[in-house]
């Protein structure tokens, strides 16, 4: 599992007798930016809460570089930086005094490496500026600077573009593809925005009514499904146009 940077055994989730999410199992490697794609209530934003510990499994393991999250909580979640839904920080405090803080919670965090990540995430010289004045692009930016901020091996991002401008959106998906090659940094990221995953992961799974119907390397899954993009497998799965039970739960690592 050395190269396993996340990984979920049969991970469930059941609210009022209602199972949300069913027997998740899914794998990220190293090096991975891993699509996790579905519409709305599929059951993307429950899983990343369990695998966040925002909200406990009714069952399942989850496992983060090797270590159980039950067993060993503060070590493993201490490998992981997450924005879920909206980044919220104190809008009459500058961009360095809202990491400033968020580096106390952390510990070990010194001044260089919040002024590093600023730098990063091309928000250097807007350090000193109030984040209240921020497009919400820069506040993406700065959610990202967060995520990263104790040197973590895996950030979750849920939803990281919403509301974004075209141009917000293509400086996004530079960041990550530069933190992934430069910075080592394994990504899991929720989006329905299939267009801008298929640019961007070189993994992605599929859920629907909280089972993984697909999952594996983008340019398997197209030459298995014989489509051409990402949006048409997506539908095809779906939809039900393709026998599922054929590639359910397959991984290509």
């Amino acid at each position: 599992m050395t190269n396993i940077v996340l990984e979920t055994k049969d991970l469930t989730k059941v609210i009022h007798g209602k199972p949300i999410v069913s027997n998740v199992n899914i794998q990220v490697s190293t090096g991975d930016i891993f699509g996790f794609l579905g519409p709305n209530g599929a059951g993307k934003t429950t899983t990343i809460r369990m695998i966040t510990h925002l909200v406990f499994p009714t069952s399942g393991e989850i496992w983060i570089s090797g270590l159980s999250l039950r067993e060993h909580f503060k070590e493993a979640i201490s490998k992981v930086g997450c924005i879920v839904e909206n980044p919220t920080f104190y809008p009459n405090l500058s961009a360095y005094q809202n990491l400033k803080l968020s580096a106390a919670l952390l510990g070990n965090i010194q001044n260089e490496r919040i002024e590093e990540v600023l730098t990063i995430v091309g928000l250097a010289s807007q350090l000193k500026q109030k984040v209240g004045t921020f497009s919400l692009g820069m506040k993406q930016r700065l959610g990202i600077a967060n995520a990263i901020l104790g040197y973590p091996k895996l950030v979750i991002l849920d939803e990281p573009t919403n509301g974004v401008d075209p141009i917000g959106l293509r400086e996004m998906k530079a960041l990550i593809k530069e933190l992934a090659n430069k910075e080592k940094i394994t990504f899991f990221i929720s989006s329905h925005m299939l267009r801008e995953m298929e640019d961007l992961c070189n993994k992605v799974a599929i859920i629907q009514k909280g089972e993984i119907l697909a999952q594996g390397q983008v340019s398997s899954l197209l030459a298995a499904y014989s489509v051409v993009n990402l949006e048409d497998l997506f539908l095809q799965i779906i939809q039900g146009d393709i026998n599922n039970d054929k590639y359910r739960n397959t991984l290509e690592i």
